[in-house]
């Protein structure tokens, strides 16, 4: 799982340990179906989910409902095929959006928090909500590489980012366009309604 980051901030140069390079998901052994089948296969270690929701602005910040209900959609189909809530971590980059996820998430032993937080911490699967949907490619902050560094790279198994179905992640700034670009050659790009 380091793959993503060593390409795309260390030049190649970023490997995994041997402990925890071949360590996969595993699942209950019912098989995932309907639209997060896809999202969740053990083999599927890096994902970009497309959701058609718009942004909401809150002062200064902002905060996306609709990323919000996906992530808690996601998180609660984790949760049905066995996966443990504290092996699952869920990153947004403003604090309103944080709240929302946590209101949506209360009661799964899941919980979000920022990027900033997440600094020097890691979990087997990590979901990024990029929250940022406009029309005008505009990610805000999350422009900056370091912050995007450490959101896409405190994953031991498997990343799912949760980002608009338009352009917004994918022409934001040089590095998020080279991540999306590398998540669109390595892993798997999909949507949700």
């Amino acid at each position: 799982m380091s793959t993503l980051p060593s390409r795309c901030f260390y030049y190649g140069a970023l490997h995994a340990p041997q402990e925890v390079r071949n360590r996969r998901l595993v699942l209950d052994g019912s098989t995932p179906t309907g639209q997060f089948r896809e999202i969740i296969r053990p083999e599927n270690t890096l994902v970009y989910v497309g959701v058609n929701g718009r942004e909401l602005e809150e002062g200064l910040s902002y905060d996306n409902q609709r990323q919000a209900m996906a992530i808690a959609d996601l998180c609660s189909e984790f949760l049905r095929h066995g996966v443990d809530p504290t092996k699952i971590s869920v990153i947004a980059a403003y604090r309103p959006h944080v709240r929302t996820i946590n209101s949506v998430l209360d009661g799964t032993g899941i919980s979000c928090s920022t990027v900033h937080r997440m600094l020097g911490a890691e979990n087997d699967i990590i979901i990024l909500a990029t929250t940022r949907s406009n029309s005008s490619r505009e990610l805000g902050f999350m422009r900056q590489p370091e912050l995007l560094n450490v959101a896409t790279s405190r994953q031991l198994m498997k990343l799912i980012v949760v980002g608009d179905g338009g352009e917004t992640f994918a022409e934001g700034c040089v590095t998020s366009r080279r991540i999306h670009d590398f998540i669109a050659s390595r892993g798997s790009f999909l949507t949700i309604n």
